[in-house]
């Protein structure tokens, strides 16, 4: 049983559709990756145009930032008090975010 050994043409052929498979996939995975960032820009207590000045690194940056804010609200003072004495510090939380 001899293996003959592949013509360089198809040997570059075979190449060339795996580069171009792998191009794919990687678009492919971006263009996840983007819809991902714009789901969580939207989640995010800001307005249109506020998101549209937003990159990937600040998106994730303020959704960190508005994550630990929330948590320390709700881990804080309001625990122990009367939701009606708290009512406003959620929107307040949001209107931090739109600062920071």
């Amino acid at each position: 049983m001899d293996s003959k050994p592949k013509a360089p043409k198809e040997k570059r052929r075979n190449n060339e559709k795996r580069k171009e498979k792998s191009r794919d996939a990687a678009r492919c995975r971006r263009s996840k990756e983007t819809e991902i960032f714009t789901d969580l820009a939207k989640a995010l207590p800001l307005t249109n145009e506020q998101i549209s000045q937003l990159d990937k690194a600040s998106v994730m940056r303020l959704a960190i930032a508005y994550l630990k804010v929330r948590e320390m609200v709700d881990l804080g003072s309001c625990m122990s008090q009367p939701a009606k004495r708290c009512a406003g510090v959620l929107p307040a939380v949001d209107s931090v975010c739109l600062c920071m």
